[in-house]
């Protein structure tokens, strides 16, 4: 387990208290030595300075006891927490891969199914994207940056299949309910956009996949 940052401040504050007294004890022993009229100006014997030292030890010992102290229950809290949520993922690990398989198996099947240069109607566009609609507004169990590029798809198979019967790529019949193939010219267009359309299906599985991936590496590291 990498060192936490109260762990790293509270040893940083260790080795100050150590070095502050430590240099304490030098600056004494120096001036002994070094200039004997002013150490026995400050009476380095006697017991005031050796009180006043103590009880600037003494603090400095207090003030280590109650970080740590709190250090110590946050952390205790932190772990505490830290195992609540690995339990609570690791049971809710088969439901969700379950999920996510499910929806992986529904959009690879909706790709499969658009058929822009096999239309035959307004209505078999509408089923198009009413299916889409259905499939995205379904993933709402899928949080984060996943779940809203998902959410992204519906409006931009609305907005390919609009170009589509708005942008007169079809023959019309029956009273324009129907579609008698693709106007001559436009063939590559609509395929084109069938594709595009397909590749942007295509993300979104891919995406979920690297969302299972994810759960199953963390899953790993829990039950390792």
């Amino acid at each position: 387990m990498m060192q936490s940052k109260w762990d790293k401040n509270l040893s940083n504050l260790l080795v100050l208290a150590l070095i502050f007294v430590f240099s304490c004890f030098v600056l004494l022993i120096g001036i002994r030595f070094i200039n004997p009229s002013i150490a026995a100006d400050v009476k380095l014997g006697e017991m005031d300075v050796l009180a006043f030292m103590g009880s600037l030890l003494g603090g400095l010992m207090g003030i280590i006891g109650a970080v740590y102290s709190i250090q110590y229950s946050l952390t205790s809290v932190r772990e505490m927490s830290e195992k609540q949520d690995r339990e609570k993922f690791i049971e809710q690990y088969p439901l969700k891969v379950k999920r996510l398989d499910k929806k992986i198996d529904e959009l690879m099947f909706y790709q499969s199914s658009i058929k822009f240069i096999d239309a035959g109607s307004d209505e078999t566009l509408d089923s198009i994207v009413k299916m889409g609609f259905t499939l995205v507004n379904d993933t709402e169990y899928i949080n984060g940056i996943v779940y809203h590029d998902i959410k992204e798809l519906e409006e931009f198979i609305y907005d390919a299949v609009d170009e589509l019967i708005r942008g007169d790529y079809y023959i019309r019949i029956d009273n324009f309910d129907a579609f008698g193939g693709i106007v001559e010219g436009k063939e590559d267009k609509v395929k084109e956009m069938e594709k595009t359309v397909k590749n942007r299906v295509k993300k979104s599985i891919d995406l979920l996949e690297t969302q299972k991936n994810d759960l199953r590496a963390k899953f790993v590291s829990y039950v390792n």
